[in-house]
């Protein structure tokens, strides 16, 4: 096991000249799996700029992107089925998606 979901700070740590994380403590709001709402921009707005490709990932697993970005954004499913995150909502015209988290998020990661 590498990763373990625990929530989403909302700032980041600080790293000395080498990149490293400098040992800090906050706090983080945890969610309740299947319950507490985490909303995010998609990643691809293509991917849901329909109705129908909203509907067709809804209660998909899926992961959060941060690639790109310093603030994280949310995969529109379909490619990440051992993702930890479940869809439940979304918008088409603001292009963010509203998600909970997978129960076997808080503890290992998931499998197909």
């Amino acid at each position: 096991m590498t990763d373990d979901f625990i929530g989403v700070l909302a700032k980041d740590f600080d790293v000395n000249s080498a990149g490293t994380v400098i040992a800090q403590y906050t706090r983080v709001t945890c969610p309740i799996p299947y319950c507490t709402r985490i909303r995010g921009r998609v990643e691809t707005t293509a991917n849901i700029d329909t109705q129908a490709e909203l509907t067709g990932v809804l209660f998909d697993l899926t992961r959060f992107d941060n690639s790109t970005a310093t603030v994280y954004r949310i995969q529109a499913g379909g490619e990440a089925d051992t993702g930890g995150l479940q869809i439940v909502d979304g918008s088409i015209t603001r292009y963010w998606l509203d998600c909970v988290v997978d129960a076997r998020a808080m503890r290992t990661d998931v499998t197909a």
